[in-house]
């Protein structure tokens, strides 16, 4: 699976490797990232059909908040990546 991706969409990725992530972590992790990169990088993934974006309603909140995971493409790629890594 080849495919050009930018830096960061690599490391959101390899985040959401490690289990479900809120948008809210995405952030906080890649503040120094502008809004519009990481939304653009999200969106990105999102079409590829390597990361999934689903909204988990919370009893008593007026946002709906919105977790990140990976599909099976994004598995396949990170397992692809981290074979083909130099050592």
């Amino acid at each position: 699976m080849k495919l050009n991706l930018s830096t960061l969409e690599i490391k959101i990725l390899l985040k959401c490797s490690t289990g479900l992530k809120s948008k809210s972590d995405i952030t906080q992790l890649f503040k120094s990232y502008s809004k519009e990169e990481r939304a653009k990088a999200v969106n990105s993934l999102i079409a590829n059909k390597l990361l999934l974006a689903q909204e988990m309603p919370k009893i008593g909140s007026n946002k709906t908040p919105v977790f990140y995971k990976l599909t099976e493409n994004g598995k396949k790629w990170i397992d692809d990546y981290n074979k083909n890594y130099p050592k």
